[in-house]
């Protein structure tokens, strides 16, 4: 009869719940928030199902905003959907973006040329211009820090990158 073999620990179970993963993502955002030190935090939330992401309650998007403001940090949240509401000081929408594929100048059998990418950005929530927009209204001086951005909701700006080459 062979001897019994060692008994070893089951490595931790992996947790597939997204729920959870969301969860840590909060926490962590919290956590870098109040630490400081960071001029920008980042938080992708591109694979989350949007219906977790509009179960994230409005009290959390207001303490990152004021935890933000407190910092004087950027703070940028990319969702699949606008999801933090009245909290966001500037909300944008990118459309998908077209590439720009060129012929060679030689025009033979080369292969195509990657000429740079064309996307449509709006600019769907402007919190610091309507600010601004109501002061002026009020005839009250602005004193804001940052330069405003376009406010009119729903006007798009076409964004386009050009590979060196091709210019």
């Amino acid at each position: 009869m062979p001897p019994p073999a060692p008994h070893l620990p089951s490595p931790p179970r992996r947790r597939d719940n997204p729920s959870s993963a969301l969860d840590q993502a909060w926490r962590s955002t919290d956590l870098l928030l109040n630490t400081g030190g960071f001029r920008a935090i980042v938080l992708d939330l591109g694979d989350t199902p949007p219906e977790q992401a509009r179960r994230v309650p409005l009290t959390t998007w207001y303490r990152f905003r004021l935890q933000v403001e407190k910092a004087h940090v950027l703070f940028l949240l990319l969702t699949r959907i606008p999801c933090a509401g009245s909290c966001s000081a500037l909300s944008v929408c990118c459309a998908p973006a077209e590439a720009d594929w060129r012929q060679a100048a030689d025009g033979g059998g080369s292969p195509a040329l990657f000429g740079g990418v064309r996307c449509r950005i709006t600019v769907r929530r402007n919190r610091t211009a309507d600010v601004q927009r109501a002061a002026v209204q009020r005839k009250e001086p602005v004193r804001m820090g940052a330069p405003s951005l376009p406010a009119a909701a729903g006007d798009g700006s076409a964004w386009t990158s050009a590979a060196p080459w091709t210019r």
